[in-house]
């Protein structure tokens, strides 16, 4: 008992600091969608999940209310796993995939559900002064087999699409071990309600704790691995303060369409700003089309050269390797762009490809 109420209570502790930790540093995590979804995640799995099924095992509570709190924890349950994986999709598939995958888990969610709610097909037992819920009902472990199965499939599954995609391979690893962790906590919860054996139940809520407290640790040290991989880039453009083309790198295997997008009246309005640079440094200006594409611009007045990208939408990972990328760039280049003037040898730019792809590598598909 005591065991498990400090089990809860670092549950609870690590939980409130990750969603206060969340809350204000949202500026760090892209999308709003993504931040919401972290937060539910330490709220519903950290405080609500873990505390019902941990609490659901004293026997200083009645057999009838330990029961009813295990039922809770297994409905808490569902949606807690779900959003572990929508945290992944959806930063990575389509949205056909994203309700093919959901409907899927859904549908088997609410089947366990409405079977928590059957007649005699649970019962609680006293086994050396804890509670061990038995379960009587075969079509209970069949469906939360399923349900586990599934999510375990459908997480590699994306983790190997996500290999393709990603460009950083220690970031990968890390997704990796995550993915088996996951998998580790999903198994030994079902290998408890196979068993009852107090082992799984243990080894289910150190590892939850232990991966919980462990991704706290990565999002704050590395929140880029939330970045949002279905972002891409187009184009990315160097421009002189002239008006004259430095730099064009196209990504080819983009919609065609979007190759184009710098004629006719965008062109002429962008050279018109080039041309009258704002003396405020580093600041971003943002141009969205009707196609739901976002066009960045940002200057460097010292070195007189602006770039300009064609993206899916900013993000502020977007931003972070903007950023990084006009120091790198400017370090490289600073005496070829300080010294041009009269007929500019473009040439002299063709290290830039380079710096694009080790700054913006996960966005260029």
């Amino acid at each position: 008992m005591i065991v498990d109420l400090i089990l809860v209570s670092i549950s609870v502790i690590i939980s409130i600091f990750a969603i206060i930790y969340f809350s204000t540093h949202r500026e760090n995590y892209g999308t709003k969608q993504t931040l919401i979804l972290m937060i539910l995640i330490y709220l519903i799995g950290g405080i609500c999940y873990f505390t019902t099924f941990s609490l659901s095992s004293m026997t200083y509570f009645k057999s009838d209310i330990a029961l009813i709190l295990w039922k809770i924890s297994m409905i808490i349950r569902i949606p807690a796993m779900l959003l572990l994986f929508s945290l992944r999709i959806s930063i990575i598939e389509s949205n056909k995939a994203k309700f093919t995958y959901i409907s899927i888990i859904s549908f088997l969610g609410g089947l366990i559900v409405g079977l928590l709610f059957l007649p005699n097909s649970f019962e609680i037992m006293n086994v050396e002064g804890v509670y061990i819920v038995g379960v009587k009902n075969i079509y209970f472990l069949i469906f939360n087999l399923l349900y586990d199965v599934f999510l375990i499939v459908f997480m590699i599954h994306i983790l190997l699409k996500t290999y393709f995609i990603i460009g950083n391979k220690r970031l990968f690893r890390t997704m990796v071990f995550g993915t088996v962790v996951a998998t580790f906590i999903i198994l030994t919860n079902t290998l408890y309600l196979i068993t009852q054996n107090l082992l799984f139940r243990y080894l289910h809520l150190t590892v939850y704790l232990g991966s919980s407290f462990f991704m706290l640790i990565m999002i704050v040290k590395k929140p880029e691995q939330f970045i949002d991989f279905s972002n891409k880039i187009y184009n990315f453009i160097i421009f002189h303060r002239s008006g004259i083309l430095l730099y064009n790198y196209y990504v080819k295997n983009g919609n065609e369409a979007d190759g184009s997008l710098l004629k006719g009246s965008i062109l002429i309005g962008i050279n018109h700003i080039l041309l009258n640079f704002i003396n405020k440094k580093d600041q971003l200006n943002l141009i969205s089309l009707r196609n739901h594409h976002d066009i960045l611009l940002e200057y460097d007045n010292e070195l007189n050269y602006a770039i300009l990208l064609i993206v899916r939408r900013k993000d502020v990972f977007i931003d972070r390797a903007v950023q990084l990328f006009m120091n790198n760039f400017s370090k490289l280049n600073e005496d070829k762009l300080l010294n041009l003037n009269g007929l500019i040898d473009t040439s002299v730019f063709k290290n830039t490809g380079e710096i694009i792809k080790e700054h913006f590598k996960p966005f260029l598909r």
